[in-house]
């Protein structure tokens, strides 16, 4: 059962990561420049300690600050610290970077869970510029108001 349970969850990650280089037009170890268009470039770190493992499909994403995604979201790959990110510029607003639990699979309660805080960049965004984020996930979760 334990098999069949790691078998579907590894079927999905291979499955949204093929969709996603599709959408985003990418191939791996290359990304997407469209010529003749002015891009901001977007780089989200995300430093998972060496030692912990994500439980469940989780995926990085960079929207603006209605949610709307400026990018296709990418499957987050364990040992894969940067994701990149373009958005036709200059842009002028908030960016939020987030490493956000896929809502296209089930959900496993595991031990720990994990809560990864988003990082919020407000500002004008220039052609050519690389903006910067980092995520740190972690078992600290935030206070109940």
């Amino acid at each position: 059962m334990k098999t069949t349970k790691i078998t579907a969850v590894f079927s999905l990650v291979l499955i949204l990561l093929g969709t996603n280089l599709l959408n985003a037009g990418t191939t791996i170890g290359k990304s997407r420049m469209v010529s003749g268009v002015n891009l901001v470039r977007y780089q989200v770190n995300v430093h998972l300690p060496a030692d912990v493992r994500l439980c469940n499909l989780w995926i990085v994403q960079v929207s603006d600050a209605n949610g709307n995604l400026v990018a296709p979201a990418q499957g987050y790959s364990e040992g894969t610290i940067t994701y990149i990110f373009y958005e036709k510029g200059p842009v002028t607003g908030t960016r939020v970077a987030r490493l956000a639990m896929s809502t296209t699979t089930m959900h496993y309660n595991c031990d720990p869970e994990f809560n990864v805080y988003p990082e919020f960049k407000t500002g004008t965004f220039a052609i050519g510029q690389t903006v910067i984020f980092d995520l740190y996930p972690s078992t600290v979760h935030p206070p109940i108001p």
